[in-house]
């Protein structure tokens, strides 16, 4: 019996224990809610706990590199304990807080539109892959497709196409049903080499209406994996790095779609997650028949981070250095070869929209590298910042933004053979028209920033310039329309950004859309070229009675310039046409206004149409018991009048 009660309180005492440890929860966060901040601006880590607890806290680039700060803390139960940091330079640091052997972290980043990275590319980059891509073409494609799986809405084959070396690409292709041509989309596999680990796409085919073709970087059908993935992989010579065959199984897979009949020969686009997502941006910069690009969580990003005491991104090849070999030398020559296999140098020479994702608290695909890869963006881009997400799950923006992105700029995806597809479009950005100007001349900017259709107005956005001469004056860098002068003549490149913080509070995540465009600012000379352009006010009108449209008419506006080659030209870019009838809401109407001397301006203004509200009018109270006597008294019906015979409202 003893026995029995004795172990009748161990178990209670050990779920007791359960519970407390379960309920007990220290958080870590930066004081600010997107966690941004610039270089050399004081923040705080906050830690905070429901119990007293005493703990030690480390911030560091990454867990391979010396910590910036450590320390002791004493957490009182729901309170606030500040752990204060400060970077001066652009950076992403984690502050990981230990209490009890369990770890909690946050991360912070500074300036990190301004990381750079940390070792220059090889001077001969251009001409390494142009020779690997020589060796590929050489081999024949010699494509081998079966017949897998089917419905009324797509048609998936196994395929296998020749490469270098006498291996072979295998994967899956889904053709939509339909007479296309098709847009073309290849998915790039993230990190793994057992069986089956390729699904076909044909999700993509049917829902997006698009040539889908996914594929596995290791010599091995995919029903049985490859023993030998990943090796060999001598990762201090750039001729004997594994994944150059995954590079070059990409390029190979386009080489075929490019063959194909029913694809439309220009719309080609690439996407990725993790190993996918560097795949994706290194063949986006080697091969220009690539014109649409989304990754999410890429590694392959900044391999030199080790060597220079920063964070360095998967597969983490200084550290495979020193653990497996250990010598100056090796390391010497790993970072050398390491630099044609990092994600930045491509990116560099990719030109078109992409759509990006970001994980703050990865410790994989670190958020600095990627940063820096990022910010050699030069067309279009979306970037999802995830403040507390890791490395994995993929946020569903990905999964569901992806599709959107893709509509956007491959219009023939919103009609796929699907009956129920989406028509989103996410979001777009747009910075103008690249532009040449006189020296002492103003410059109109108009910058345009769209979720879905919608012209947004409302996000905030700024303009800034990342490289010129010399110096630029905004108007106002907070606003989409404005202008811009130049100090010096030369070459400039200005960003339009802008921020929507709509999901930051719900769930720590943000977007951020970018564009960039070239000013070519010459010597001055007479009098500038000027152009305006002024819009009407806004427009408020009230539908009639009785109808639930209106027409609305508006004073079209008229540019004016003195441009002296001529070649005003207006177009109106968002909104209803003038004369429109319009139901009840509120519209936005842009014009904008060029000329042969590159000015280029806009105006806007909203129309708001209003249902009609009927007013009863003023009356004055009924005192009698039967209202209507005090109602018809006010009435006049021509020959009827209130001396009528008549009784009642029936009578009438």
């Amino acid at each position: 019996m003893f026995g029995i009660i004795l172990r009748s309180f161990c178990l209670g005492l050990i779920t007791f224990l359960s519970v407390v440890n379960l309920s007990a929860q220290i958080t870590v966060t930066a004081d600010e809610k997107d966690a941004f901040y610039e270089a050399g601006e004081a923040m705080n880590f906050e830690v905070s706990a429901n119990y007293n607890a005493s703990a030690s806290y480390e911030i560091f680039y990454d867990k391979f590199t010396t910590p910036l700060a450590t320390g002791n803390i004493d957490i009182s139960s729901g309170q606030i304990t500040n752990i204060p940091f400060t970077l001066n330079e652009p950076g992403v640091v984690f502050c990981v807080v230990t209490q009890g052997g369990t770890q909690y972290k946050a991360v912070a980043a500074f300036s990190p539109y301004d990381i750079e990275q940390l070792e220059p590319e090889p001077a001969d980059f251009d001409a390494f892959w142009n020779q690997k891509k020589a060796e590929l073409a050489a081999v024949p494609l010699d494509p081998n497709l079966t017949y897998h799986s089917g419905n009324s809405y797509t048609t998936t084959y196994r395929i296998d196409l020749a490469q270098i070396d006498g291996r072979r690409v295998y994967g899956y292709i889904s053709i939509p049903t339909g007479p296309g041509p098709f847009p073309a989309i290849l998915e790039l596999p993230a990190y793994g080499s057992g069986a089956n680990t390729i699904s076909p796409g044909d999700f993509i085919a049917e829902r997006g209406g698009a040539i889908s073709m996914k594929i596995s970087i290791h010599n091995g059908p995919l029903n049985q994996g490859d023993p030998n993935a990943y090796e060999p992989n001598e990762i201090d010579d750039p001729d004997n790095i594994y994944i150059r065959y995954g590079i070059l199984a990409a390029l190979r897979s386009i080489d075929y779609i490019f063959t194909r009949d029913d694809f439309d020969g220009e719309s080609m686009g690439v996407v990725g997650v993790s190993q996918g997502g560097a795949l994706s941006m290194m063949v986006s910069g080697i091969d220009d028949r690539i014109n649409l690009l989304s990754y999410a969580h890429p590694a392959y990003c900044e391999h030199a981070g080790l060597p220079n005491d920063k964070a360095s991104g998967f597969p983490f090849y200084v550290k495979s250095s020193r653990d497996t070999d250990g010598s100056t030398a090796h390391e010497l020559a790993t970072i050398s070869a390491t630099r044609y296999y990092d994600a930045i140098n491509f990116l560099k020479r990719y030109k078109g929209p992409s759509l990006g994702f970001i994980g703050y608290q990865d410790e994989t695909s670190l958020a600095s590298g990627i940063f820096a890869a990022y910010n050699e963006l030069t067309g279009p881009s979306i970037l999802l910042h995830e403040i507390e997400i890791g490395h994995n799950p993929m946020p569903t923006e990905f999964w569901n933004g992806r599709y959107d992105f893709f509509r956007r700029h491959f219009p023939a995806m919103a009609n796929p053979p699907w009956p129920y597809s989406d028509e989103t479009t996410g979001y777009g950005i747009d910075a103008g028209a690249d532009a040449t100007v006189q020296l002492g001349s103003t410059l109109n900017l108009s910058g345009e920033a769209y979720d879905n259709e919608n012209l947004n107005t409302s996000w905030p956005v700024e303009w800034e310039m990342l490289s010129g001469p010399g110096s630029v004056i905004f108007g106002n860098a907070n606003s989409s329309n404005t202008t811009v002068t130049f100090s010096e003549e030369g070459t400039y490149i200005l960003r339009f950004s802008v921020t929507d913080f709509g999901l930051l509070n719900s769930i720590s995540k943000y977007y951020t859309l970018a564009d960039q465009l070239t000013v070519e600012v010459g010597e001055g000379g007479g009098n500038p070229s000027t152009l305006s352009l002024n819009c009407p006010g806004d427009i408020n009108q009230v539908i009639p009675a009785g109808s639930n449209s209106t027409s609305v008419n508006w004073n079209i506006p008229s540019p004016s310039g003195n441009c002296q080659n001529g070649g005003l030209v207006m177009t109106q870019t968002s909104g209803p046409q003038n004369g429109s009838t319009l139901s009840e809401g509120t519209y936005t109407v842009v014009y904008q206004a060029t000329d042969n001397c590159n000015n280029n301006t806009s105006c806007s203004f909203t129309v708001t149409v209003e249902s009609s509200v009927i007013d009863p009018g003023s009356y004055c109270d009924a005192t009698g018991t039967a209202p209507w006597f005090e109602w018809i008294s006010a009435v006049n019906f021509e020959g009827i009048n209130n001396n009528s015979a008549k009784e009642s409202y029936g009578d009438f």
